[in-house]
């Protein structure tokens, strides 16, 4: 998708799409994205945050229609007319219209919501990919009860990874390995640049481990 920063940006943007529920894998991405060119074009992103956390990035979705932080994750107990939903809504959208690409990070699955509007899509998986359709920050108890919209996810995942106009990334090993085992083909990891500016100096050799969600047979 993106050339080196050495060329000249003339004209618009290339516009990048975000509605995530995490203000700190996009924020890293704009950084990034900050000295890259696509096609000579700029990237500007359009950060329409469903993050708990978004005031203190000033990137609350505030006017973003159908789409919330209650439905946006698992996008709700009707998905299907969800998406349809959303696409009437923002089909014929100014914003829309001008936007070149979609980035999902967390959580990844996003990115079906975006597919009826034919633009290319980025995954840039931060957990495990099945996140928001096996769990959620409000349902954390795992596919076993209901696997149907992993399975489906996992489907369209693999339609992603095997078209020339998705990318398939993960910002970490674990989630690389985890996501190529399911894919059958392998996942690129971009570990996230997260330079702020700001160093660590631990003084003790003790890892703490947390499992915030549960997993089955963990």
């Amino acid at each position: 998708l993106a050339e080196g920063g050495g060329r000249s940006g003339a004209g618009k943007p290339y516009t990048v799409w975000s509605s995530d529920f995490h203000i700190g894998p996009i924020a890293d991405l704009k950084d990034i994205w900050k000295g890259i060119r696509v096609h000579g074009r700029p990237v500007q992103v359009l950060d329409y945050s469903l993050s708990s956390a978004c005031a203190s990035m000033h990137t609350c979705a505030n006017d973003l229609k159908v789409l919330n932080g209650s439905n946006g994750q698992d996008l709700g107990s009707d998905p299907e007319k969800l998406k349809r939903e959303f696409y009437a809504a923002y089909k014929d959208d100014v914003t829309m219209q001008g936007v070149d690409a979609f980035v999902c990070s967390h959580p990844a699955a996003m990115c079906e919501l975006f597919a009826p509007f034919n633009k290319p899509r980025i995954v840039f998986a931060t957990t495990r990919f099945e996140m928001a359709r096996c769990f959620t920050d409000a349902n954390p108890e795992g596919c076993a009860h209901n696997p149907t919209k992993w399975r489906a996810w996992l489907e369209h995942l693999k339609g992603m990874a095997a078209s020339p106009r998705d990318l398939v990334l993960a910002n970490n090993e674990y989630d690389a390995q985890y996501m190529a085992y399911f894919l059958g083909r392998k996942v690129e990891a971009v570990s996230s640049l997260c330079d702020k500016g700001i160093s660590w100096m631990p003084s003790r050799p003790d890892i703490l481990l947390s499992m915030p969600q549960a997993i089955e047979n963990a």
